[in-house]
């Protein structure tokens, strides 16, 4: 399955740093974080500013819960397919890992339910 990186791409690279450093501070905006995002921050209509975070949001524990409830026990992958190690799935505090994991089980759950039939 391909995964896409569209801010790594050579085009958004280059472009990205082409602008002078000046450019990228905004030292108007009112806390640090703004500044570090004015290019971000200047494409967007007033009323959408207004709304944004002024600081950096951090959804960790919101990550770790969702994270947890994400794989069924046993999993599909370990269980059936050995695609993934149990005692290793096990150990993994990852919210990253475990959502990924998830949505892959997830996925094949579906495929399984319309018809799909898995081999190892």
């Amino acid at each position: 399955m391909q995964e896409a990186f569209p801010y790594l791409t050579e085009t958004f690279l280059s472009a990205a740093w082409a602008l002078p450093l000046a450019d990228r501070y905004g030292p108007q905006l009112p806390t640090a974080y703004w500044r570090c995002k004015a290019q971000v921050i200047s494409l967007m209509p007033g009323r959408v500013v207004r709304a944004l975070p002024r600081r950096k949001q951090y959804y960790t524990r919101t990550l770790a819960r969702r994270a947890a409830a994400a794989i069924p026990r046993p999993p599909l992958l370990a269980a059936d397919l050995g695609l993934i190690h149990p005692g290793h799935l096990a150990r993994e505090r990852d919210p990253s890992v475990l959502l990924a994991v998830g949505a892959v089980e997830e996925w094949l759950r579906g495929a399984v339910e319309r018809g799909a039939t898995l081999t190892a």
